[in-house]
């Protein structure tokens, strides 16, 4: 259904604090706590609350998880939308990139046939499709990188509440899902740099083929695939060098903070009997 925008974006303009509640909320939303949130969030001081939820459903904001569902969740492009203008990051895993690669694959396969057939129509859906592609992985490159410098952030205010063990497991984590495995994707003999470089070598070939002759626009492809290439490895380089001392300085720690407790628990159980001749140090 066709949304008009203007009468989106004024909703949206009245009720900035209900969306950004909504946009918090992990999964699902049921009725009666969206109108709760609805109450406590008044925008428009005439409006009532009735309104706002038949306006949340109208503009689809909210959508329910499935057809008669009283369970809804916030529309993802909305999700995306406001992300993006409060800056609220979303790392994308190593898994969404492969998926791009994987696609990126089944295109080159439709362009090499396209080029065979001297199929033009196919050559510059396949050339959009390219293009999109690219932005959603460079989209995704930034995104991923900002997340990683927030939780080096974090780590570096957060003195107080949280235990050495705690910000380990919690590095340690971004290390092995999301910064290992990214740069060995994204590394110079890598699966994304295959993918690009047939990619590339197909392009050249439609260009050399005549099929495609609007040469700015396939530069500027040609452009993008060697800037994507290079903009991954840098990122995720820059991520580890960022998170590589936090990670071996946390373990240090956290060994010796592991050491400590055993060595106290077994204090508590054993007593003192014989302390002395295990852990002392002799000194002549």
């Amino acid at each position: 259904m066709k949304i008009n925008p203007q009468t989106f974006f004024n909703f949206c303009a009245n009720h900035v604090p209900l969306l950004r509640e909504l946009a918090s909320i992990a999964g699902e939303i049921s009725e009666a706590d969206a109108r709760r949130l609805i109450r406590s969030c008044r925008g428009t001081e005439e409006e009532l609350p009735e309104t706002t939820w038949r306006r949340l459903n109208e503009l689809q904001v909210l959508v329910p998880s499935e057809p008669g569902s009283d369970f809804y969740f916030l529309a993802d492009p909305i999700h995306r939308l406001l992300s993006y203008l409060f800056d609220e990051a979303r790392a994308a895993t190593p898994e969404i990139i492969q998926g791009y690669i994987r696609s990126l694959d089944t295109l080159d396969q439709q362009l090499a046939r396209a080029i065979d057939s001297d199929d033009l129509t196919v050559v510059r859906l396949a050339l959009d499709e390219l293009q999109l592609t690219l932005r959603r992985i460079l989209s995704d490159l930034e995104e991923t990188h900002r997340c990683i410098l927030t939780e080096v952030g974090r780590y570096k205010t957060e003195r107080h509440g949280v235990s050495v063990r705690d910000k380990f497991r919690r590095i340690v984590h971004w290390m092995e899902r999301y910064v290992d495995p990214m740069v060995e994707i994204v590394r110079p003999e890598g699966p994304l740099r295959a993918s690009f470089d047939e990619t590339e070598r197909l392009l050249q070939r439609a260009r050399e083929n005549g099929l495609f002759n609007d040469w700015p626009a396939l530069e500027r492809n040609l452009r993008q695939l060697r800037l994507v290439q290079r903009h991954a490895l840098r990122v995720f380089q820059q991520c580890r060098r960022e998170l590589q001392p936090l990670y071996e300085s946390l373990r240090r720690s956290s060994f010796i903070a592991e050491g400590a407790a055993l060595a106290r628990e077994r204090l508590q159980r054993d007593g003192l009997d014989g302390w002395p001749e295990r852990h002392a140090v002799a000194a002549t």
